[in-house]
């Protein structure tokens, strides 16, 4: 049964006092998960330590890339943990690549980014069912999105 409000919710509905989407568990703990991961630190002026913290190394030189992911996985878990309460067992994998691309066409004009991909895998505590979110990539050096 759907009872859990669907995000981005849309502001007109609730403005004009409309029925607005609802959402199975599943789907309402992805979205909030998906919601965190792509929050700073910061950005929640009632509790600055929602969020994580990926947008603290964008543009910033990575020495050691193993390292990196761990603290990156380790803190991507912390917050999932701390912040979606119906969810145990959360395991974060994050993969790094370095993808190159030509900027507008331009073959002489190479911009060389970081893309992470990353997985969270976690189980309900009501229903005991593992779920597995669909994988989210990432660039950073800008941040952006995909």
């Amino acid at each position: 049964m759907a009872e859990f409000y669907d995000i981005p919710f849309s502001f007109s509905k609730l403005i004009s006092k409309q029925h607005l989407d609802k959402v199975e568990l599943r789907v309402s703990i992805e979205n909030h998960i998906k919601g965190l991961l792509l929050t700073g630190y910061h950005s929640y002026r009632f509790d600055i330590e929602y969020g994580c913290n990926l947008k603290d190394y964008d543009f910033e030189l990575i020495a050691n890339v193993n390292t990196w992911r761990h603290i990156v996985e380790r803190n991507l878990q912390q917050s999932v943990t701390k912040y979606e309460t119906r969810v145990k067992n959360v395991r974060v994998r994050v993969k790094i690549e370095e993808v190159s691309y030509n900027k507008e066409h331009d073959n002489k004009n190479v911009s060389i980014r970081k893309k992470l991909t990353i997985n969270v895998e976690c189980v309900i505590r009501s229903t005991n069912q593992l779920i597995q979110l669909p994988e989210m990539s990432i660039f950073i050096s800008p941040l952006s999105f995909i």
